[in-house]
């Protein structure tokens, strides 16, 4: 958690406008969201507009119906009233509009993910991403047993982790991510992250099949958790279809149960591709066109999800249009650039229009210790980590020009791009040359023997 969190966040609240209450605007903190009636507790949202906020709605409308009798109010608060949302789910929730709840939703840490801002009168306590779960949290809110300071701390190490987790060897991140699953059970990307350390790192299949096992069951009443495992379990598998085949069944359930959240129905659909259900596939996308269109960063994720088809021409249309509404709506520039790289080389078949593409990303970026750490957030950034490997190469052969000038850290990148294209052998004389010009530590000799084990046959079953 950011350091500031709840000052900016209590002075986004005592500056919202709030137009469902006339006359309210000269009363402090939540008075301003709830009236003269301030809740024992509540979970507030802030959001740029109402389409983002639909994304938490039904979130918050099930935290509503678990404590409502308890006393627990939610509400979402956004920059402006437009139009943007035919969620049913916000008719039921108090929504009100202050133009910094943008502010307010970049200060709390989680951006668009989830700007949930959970309260104990008018103190903030915690803030929570819905990735890493709500129910034990708001139980706990509820019961007024929800620690700020260790929510805190918990926050704090989370994010630690996460920035680390790539250059810890196996074992430590394993022991690492144990810890925060045991104090965080709900906490989707701890265990999607366990999962792909225990595949990637270590090599442990067996270990990431029960990982996977524990983390369907005990995430089935947290849909978004449960989604954030899941694409991260996907996307640490490759090409695996029998992987991709388990979750199905379980992420068909999540989505009938949660029609109205996306990222649920995003990662169904990402499943369906990897297991290559083209049938499914091509029903679900057309399903959620629409739907996607109306938020930048969901439209982007359905472009990519769908330039990872079998056949992912069949879906250019579609494709191009979610493109052209993330552009419109102000799609992040850089993450658009890596969609569109990936559109124009799967969708459109066009080799030349992507090169040209991935050449306009390198000339954003000033130098090629730049270029190494756009490539090397693309490659191991929990939101983006299987996602843009494609574009990450385009990025690291340019450096691979200067091949002699390398750093050790430049090679160990390179490595890492050129093994997800599959071109194993070169990412070993890159990662032993990273090592020779002074990578010596244990984590460039675990990525090496990740990477020549690769090559060695499979051990008969």
């Amino acid at each position: 958690m950011r350091a500031g969190i709840r000052e900016v966040a209590l002075q986004a609240v005592a500056a919202v406008v709030a137009m469902a209450l006339p006359g309210s605007a000269q009363e402090p903190g939540l008075a301003l969201v709830f009236g003269s009636d301030i809740p024992a507790s509540s979970v507030v949202g802030f959001y740029r507009d109402l389409a983002e906020a639909a994304l938490d709605a039904p979130l918050l409308l099930d935290l509503k119906h678990r404590h409502g009798d308890a006393g627990l109010r939610c509400a979402v608060v956004v920059t402006q009233l437009l139009p943007g949302s035919e969620s049913k789910a916000l008719l039921e929730l108090t929504v009100v509009a202050d133009a910094r709840a943008a502010l307010a939703a970049d200060s709390i840490g989680t951006g668009e993910r989830g700007n949930l801002a959970f309260f104990r009168r008018d103190r903030l306590v915690a803030a929570v991403d819905p990735r890493r779960g709500l129910l034990a949290e708001a139980a706990a809110l509820v019961a007024g047993k929800l620690d700020a300071a260790a929510s805190e701390r918990d926050d704090e190490e989370w994010l630690l982790l996460r920035r680390d987790l790539t250059d810890l060897p196996g074992e430590r991140a394993l022991e690492a991510l144990q810890r925060c699953v045991a104090r965080r059970p709900g906490c989707g990307l701890a265990r999607g992250a366990l999962f792909a350390v225990q595949q990637q790192k270590l090599a442990d299949p067996a270990g990431s099949v029960a990982t996977s096992a524990a983390a369907v069951v005990a995430l089935a009443n947290e849909p978004r958790a449960l989604a954030a495992f899941a694409s991260l379990a996907l996307r640490s598998t490759g090409r695996d279809t029998e992987y991709a085949q388990t979750l199905v069944k379980s992420l068909a359930v999540a989505a009938a149960a949660h029609p109205d959240d996306l990222h649920v129905q995003l990662t169904r659909l990402r499943a369906l591709v990897k297991a290559g259900e083209g049938r499914d596939v091509g029903r679900l996308a057309h399903q959620l066109a629409r739907r996607v269109e109306r938020v930048p960063m969901l439209a982007l994720e359905y472009v990519e999800i769908l330039t990872g088809d079998e056949l992912p021409e069949v879906h250019r249309e579609l494709a191009a249009r979610a493109l052209r509404s993330a552009e419109d709506r102000g799609a992040d520039p850089r993450t658009l650039s890596a969609v569109q790289f990936l559109y124009w080389l799967r969708c459109e078949g066009s080799a030349p229009r992507a090169r040209e593409i991935g050449v306009d990303a390198l000339e954003r970026e000033p130098g090629r210790v730049s270029i190494n750490n756009e490539a090397w957030r693309w490659l191991t950034d929990l939101d983006t980590t299987g996602r843009f490997d494609a574009f990450a190469l385009v990025l690291v052969l340019r450096m691979l020009e200067q091949k002699p000038a390398l750093e050790f850290f430049e090679c160990d990148t390179a490595a890492m791009a050129l093994f997800r294209a599959g071109r194993v052998r070169e990412a070993i004389e890159l990662q032993q040359l990273a090592i020779a010009r002074g990578g010596d530590g244990p984590i460039y000799r675990e990525r090496l023997g990740c990477y020549q084990r690769a090559l060695r046959p499979a051990a008969p079953r």
